[in-house]
C-alpha cells in the first residue's frame, strides 16, 4: 500500500510540474492575429506581440505604441523610424536590428542587450532601460533625456550628440565611453557610483 501511494505520489507531482511547465511555455505565445497584423499593417498598437519570432522582419516606419513584445524575437530585424511609444520590451532579443530613427517614448526595457544594434538619432525620453547593456551598440545623437539608465553598460560606448539631461545614470559604467559632445551632462541626476562620467 505505501508502495502504491508513493508512486501515485510521485505521479501527481510530475504532472502538476509537467502543468506548471506548460503554463510557462504558453505564458509569452503571442496572438496569432496580432503578428499577422505586425507583419502585414503600417499599425499595431496594443498588440500581443510577446514572445514573438521577427527574426530579419522588416518592421521600420510601423506603429506599435502600447504594445506588449517582451521576450518577442527581434534579432536582425529592420524597426527604423518604428513608433514603439510605451512598448514593453523587456527579456526581447535585438542583436543586430536596425533601429535608427524609432520613436520609443517610455519604452519599458529593463536589462536589455543592444549588442550590435543601430540605435542613432532614435528617441527614447523617459524609457526604463536600467540594468541594459550598450556595449557595441550605435548611439549617436539618441534622446535619452528623462530615462532611466540606471546600472547601464556604455563602457567603449561612442554617445555622440546624444541627450542625457534628466536621465538618471546612477551606478552606470562608462569606462572608456566618448562623452565629448554629449549633451545635458550637467543636468543628468546624481551619478552614484557612476564609472568613466567625467
Amino acid at each position: 500500500m505505501k508502495r502504491r501511494r508513493g508512486v501515485l505520489f510521485t505521479a501527481l507531482v510530475t504532472l502538476l510540474l509537467m502543468g506548471g511547465a506548460v503554463v510557462d511555455s504558453t505564458s509569452w505565445a503571442a496572438s496569432p492575429k496580432d503578428v499577422k497584423k505586425a507583419k502585414k499593417k503600417k499599425v499595431c498598437k496594443g498588440c500581443d506581440l510577446s514572445g514573438a519570432v521577427f527574426i530579419k522582419a522588416n518592421l521600420g516606419r510601423k506603429n506599435f505604441s502600447k504594445s506588449n513584445m517582451k521576450k518577442a524575437d527581434l534579432s536582425n530585424a529592420t524597426l527604423k523610424m518604428a513608433i514603439l511609444n510605451k512598448v514593453m520590451l523587456a527579456g526581447a532579443t535585438l542583436t543586430g536590428a536596425n533601429m535608427n530613427g524609432v520613436t520609443g517614448k517610455g519604452v519599458k526595457g529593463y536589462g536589455l542587450n543592444f549588442s550590435k544594434v543601430d540605435l542613432s538619432y532614435s528617441n527614447f525620453s523617459k524609457a526604463d532601460f536600467a540594468a541594459a547593456d550598450f556595449r557595441g551598440a550605435k548611439v549617436k545623437g539618441v534622446d535619452f533625456s528623462g530615462a532611466d539608465l540606471s546600472w547601464t553598460d556604455f563602457r567603449g560606448v561612442d554617445l555622440g550628440s546624444s541627450n542625457l539631461a534628466g536621465a538618471n545614470v546612477d551606478g552606470a559604467d562608462f569606462t572608456g565611453a566618448k562623452l565629448g559632445a554629449v549633451k545635458g551632462k550637467r543636468k543628468a541626476k546624481k551619478t552614484l557610483f557612476a564609472k568613466g562620467w567625467k
